[in-house]
Parts: C-alpha cells; sequence; structure tokens
C-alpha cells in the first residue's frame, strides 16, 4: 500500500495544522486576558483620536468599524492604547452602515475623559471595555473545529 497523502498534501494539511493551532493558542490567550480584565484597576483617560476606517473585501463588500487612540496615565508615567475591550474584539457588521459602525462609540468624543481599564502588573495593557469572553470563546471554538478537521488524513 501507497502513501495516502503526497508531499504536497502533507504539507498542505500541516500548514492548516499549525494555522489553526495557532488559532486556538492565540484565542486562548485572548480569553485568559479578557477574564483577568475584570479585575484590572480604573483610571480616568482622555480620547485623543477617533475614526471610521472602511474595508473593501475583494467581492466589493464595504465594512465599516471605528479606530480609537486614548491617553491615559498611571502613576506618573503617560501611556497610550488603542484597545477597546481586553479580549478578542469580534465586530459582527457585515456590511455595516457609518450609524452601526458609529453607534459603538457613540458616547465618546474625542477630548473627553474617558474610564479606562489597565493592568496593574502592566498598565500599557488596557482597555475602554472589560470582558471579551464570549467573542474569545467563539473565535476559539472555530479554530478548534478547523484544528481538529485538519488533522483527519485524506
Amino acid at each position: 500500500m501507497g502513501n495516502l497523502f503526497t508531499s504536497s498534501d502533507s504539507l498542505f494539511q500541516l500548514g492548516f495544522i499549525i494555522l489553526f493551532g495557532w488559532g486556538v493558542a492565540h484565542s486562548g490567550l485572548a480569553l485568559y486576558r479578557a477574564v483577568r480584565s475584570n479585575r484590572w484597576a480604573k483610571t480616568e483617560g482622555i480620547l485623543i483620536e477617533k475614526h471610521t476606517v472602511e474595508d473593501r473585501d475583494l467581492d466589493g463588500t464595504i465594512t465599516k468599524h471605528q479606530e480609537i487612540l486614548y491617553e491615559y496615565t498611571v502613576g506618573r508615567k503617560a501611556y497610550q492604547n488603542d484597545k477597546y475591550r481586553a479580549g478578542i474584539d469580534i465586530q459582527f457588521t457585515f456590511g455595516a452602515s457609518d450609524s452601526s459602525a458609529q453607534r459603538r462609540l457613540i458616547g465618546y468624543l474625542i477630548g473627553d475623559p474617558i474610564d479606562v481599564f489597565y493592568n496593574p502588573r502592566n498598565p500599557k495593557e488596557s482597555c475602554l471595555k472589560q470582558g471579551g469572553v464570549v467573542n474569545s470563546i467563539v473565535a476559539a471554538a472555530i479554530c478548534l473545529i478547523f484544528y481538529f478537521i485538519a488533522l483527519i488524513p485524506g
């Protein structure tokens, strides 16, 4: 009996195993951060930048999302970050309009004070919204399913 895989098939399968293995590890780490963020300290920061970004898919579909930048101080050191949520921050927009992309940050105006949650052990790690557990679990589950599918020979 010959080998079930040609060498290119084996490399292709190995590539998927590595890719989805990395996805499981990355989303697992994000889940850990999301859970841990619920115990982070809170400080006051200021929103210094906010804008809507358009992404165009290969089929021409346009999706929009908000990008932000905020500044905060811990001790006497100033930090900047763009992280909205501590865990994986998936936005299910599916060709969303400006209004749905902006709804997410409707209360955030440039120059206004905002609550910033930061990791007391590593203050440069921060977010505006704690958690993100559900998104991290969904991402981990999807990667795990494809990881196990990639393990199936043939």
